[in-house]
């Protein structure tokens, strides 16, 4: 060896003046010794002022530890202590610099946060897998890209798989799902929904709903309205279906709208009814016949058009066809149980 040193007491090496230690490597024998807070059998290395350097390839720097604890390594590549900018009370591992603006990973000692923060102009990417792939990206003005290196919104989520892109899961039976807010007014975008080449469905801030079309207008001015526009050409058409009696192509309630025809079609066969103040006020049959009644009619008593009085005072069960005109009396055609068949007003007789 070049240089072989043993002792008997534990003490290998030390530079000692007669009272105080000064620079030097010893194995500790008394508590404090050489360092405060060492205890006995510690191996303290000491430098009593200025850095301790360490060196490979000859003179070559490759760690140093300078006097306020920091561990810099390769001449500033990365330093391991307290942050440059926030002091003592900030832990920090940096690169190339120790301050803002220098890509570095800081901690408060106090409040607990954990800082991961980016250069000047720089951008913060995550991988995963030991790949080159970046699975997250935030850029310098704050966008984030899930699956995309180049955000152009807040949130870009990108996939290039056949499954959904991203979902939103609350497992607590009592918890919401997923909540968009927008504090924009009138007719300002709040949720669109983009497919094929073009927009599908847009939310508007003033309640406005369009699908099919980016600007759900009516000619009057209504609260809450829904747009359905078809840009095809083909017709446009809200469907409702019930899964009890099917959801096919023939199944449900359809309003349609094909060029300047509007329609209003029960796919199935079954009855439409249409209600006034809470009240069957208009029943069609699947058979054709119109039921003008307070009241369902059935295929045995319904005519092809029925009328029934509304008046409960009335014992009589009479109904009328009225055909007012420009002037007085107007001509009605009228029936009812005294009446054996029907009869029209006698001043048009």
């Amino acid at each position: 060896y070049a240089l072989d040193i043993q002792g008997t007491s534990g003490l290998a090496l030390r530079f000692y003046n007669g009272t105080t230690f000064k620079s030097g490597i010893a194995a500790v024998t008394t508590a404090g010794e050489m360092i405060a807070g060492s205890v006995v059998d510690d191996f303290a290395i000491r430098a009593n002022a200025g850095n301790m350097l360490f060196a490979t390839n000859g003179n070559v720097e490759r760690m140093r530890i300078n006097s306020s604890g920091q561990v810099i390594i390769n001449n500033g590549d990365v330093t391991i202590g307290q942050d440059g900018t926030y002091g003592s009370d900030y832990g920090m591992i940096a690169f190339s610099g120790t301050t803002n603006g220098e890509p570095r990973i800081f901690a408060g000692l106090t409040n607990k946060i954990l800082y991961l923060t980016s250069g000047t102009g720089g951008n913060l990417h995550f991988r995963t897998n030991g790949t080159s792939d970046n699975k997250m990206v935030i850029k310098t003005d704050g966008n984030v890209g899930i699956g995309t290196s180049s955000p152009d919104m807040k949130i870009d989520v990108e996939d290039s798989s056949t499954t959904w892109a991203g979902r939103v899961l609350n497992t607590n039976a009592g918890g919401a799902g997923l909540l968009i807010r927008s504090d924009a007014t009138n007719n300002a975008s709040v949720l669109g929904v983009y497919g094929n080449g073009s927009y599908r469905m847009l939310v508007q801030a003033n309640g406005n709903v369009g699908i099919g079309t980016t600007s759900p207008v009516t000619n009057a001015a209504y609260n809450a309205l829904l747009h359905i526009n078809a840009a095809s050409g083909a017709g446009a058409v809200l469907k409702l279906t019930d899964t009890g009696s099917g959801s096919g192509a023939n199944n449900g309630l359809e309003i349609l709208q094909y060029g300047t025809g509007s329609y209003l079609i029960n796919r199935q066969d079954g009855p439409m009814f249409f209600y006034c103040n809470n009240n069957p006020r208009l029943s069609i049959l699947s058979t054709g016949n119109i039921d003008l009644t307070p009241v369902a009619v059935s295929a045995s008593n319904g005519g092809l058009l029925r009328f029934k009085s509304l008046n409960s005072a009335n014992a009589s069960y009479v109904g009328t066809i009225r055909f007012d005109g420009t002037h007085t009396p107007s001509s009605t055609i009228y029936t009812g149980p005294s009446i054996n068949g029907v009869k029209e007003d006698a001043n048009y007789a």
